[in-house]
């Protein structure tokens, strides 16, 4: 009777936790995107499209993506329009957004709803924030790299001693901080036994190598 109680129990706790998966986890995990005209000229709506219908199809798939694109037409610096769109959306629910916004004032709204409101927000055309800037419980990640690398690589790259650096963005003095930092830095020695390589991995940021 013991095993058989004990085995009731199982089956029922079993039944108990697909349950709490089956209703708590969805089946698609939905996703909006807000774009601009300028990122819709720009093929970026059919790239996410397109994205998104590759993930769907893959055999192995831990979930699927149900994506809603948001076309937005309002100006640059309209805030309490972007704010009015993200609210009005937020009605059909979704997990996570995704921008491509560049501009301070629009961000801001993203950026205020995301962190309100704990919603992970993907920006693809915004460089990542500087160190000091980087709220601890900032839900924003940034696909661009950061502008000041790519420079540094381009001047390491070229040999150039010379260079003049003009900018019209945000924080721009301190970027040119940290290109010299940057510059100076990229510099390294790789060792010439195949055994020292992996002392050299974490230096460089990998962890492994395929």
């Amino acid at each position: 009777m013991s095993n058989r109680l004990c085995l009731s129990l199982c089956l029922c706790l079993s039944f108990c936790i697909f349950l709490k998966i089956c209703w708590c986890y969805p089946s698609k995990i939905p996703i909006i995107s807000f774009t601009m005209p300028d990122d819709r000229e720009q093929g970026v709506t059919a790239t996410l499209n397109y994205t998104v219908n590759r993930l769907n199809s893959a055999i192995q798939n831990v979930f699927l993506l149900a994506h809603k694109n948001k076309a937005l037409r309002t100006a640059n610096g309209d805030t309490w329009g972007v704010m009015n769109k993200v609210c009005h959306e937020m009605k059909s629910g979704f997990m996570v957004m995704l921008t491509g916004e560049s501009e301070q004032r629009p961000h801001e709204a993203y950026f205020s709803v995301s962190n309100s409101l704990e919603i992970p927000l993907v920006n693809w055309d915004s460089s990542p924030l500087l160190p000091a800037q980087i709220q601890s419980n900032s839900f924003e990640i940034s696909l661009k790299p950061p502008n000041h690398q790519i420079i540094a690589d381009l001047i390491v790259l070229k040999k150039w001693d010379n260079f003049i650096y003009l900018h019209d963005v945000e924080n721009s003095d301190k970027d040119s901080k940290s290109i010299h930092i940057c510059k100076q830095s990229l510099t390294s020695q790789f060792p010439q036994k195949s055994c020292n390589y992996p002392k050299m991995w974490p230096i460089l940021g990998i962890s492994a190598i395929v």
